[in-house]
């Protein structure tokens, strides 16, 4: 679809090197310039489309594994500190 776009403008110049009218001249330059603008921006919107749906090919149990496996050792690591935070609370209730 992008081509068209380009073939479209390539044309406008085109007509707008061969005609003798100002105002066609003047027509046609617009008319290369937003078809140009209108291809680059297809091909643009297009790429990034493209990226982002990079991550719909993921394995989705490969993917719960890992996040398994993240929770589980935030757990951990979270569990010494709950055990501190407990030691530290009975001294000052000992004191």
């Amino acid at each position: 679809m992008p081509w068209i776009f380009f073939a479209l403008a390539l044309g406008c110049l085109a007509v707008a090197m061969q005609t003798m009218s100002m105002g066609l001249a003047l027509l046609m330059l617009l008319g290369t310039l937003g078809f140009s603008l209108a291809g680059a921006l297809t091909l643009v919107s297009a790429r990034i489309q493209a990226r982002s749906q990079g991550g719909l090919g993921l394995n989705p149990v490969l993917e719960r594994e890992r996040l398994r496996r993240e929770r589980e050792a935030a757990g951990a690591a979270a569990a010494p500190r709950e055990t501190q935070a407990d030691d530290t609370r009975d001294r000052a209730e000992q004191a």
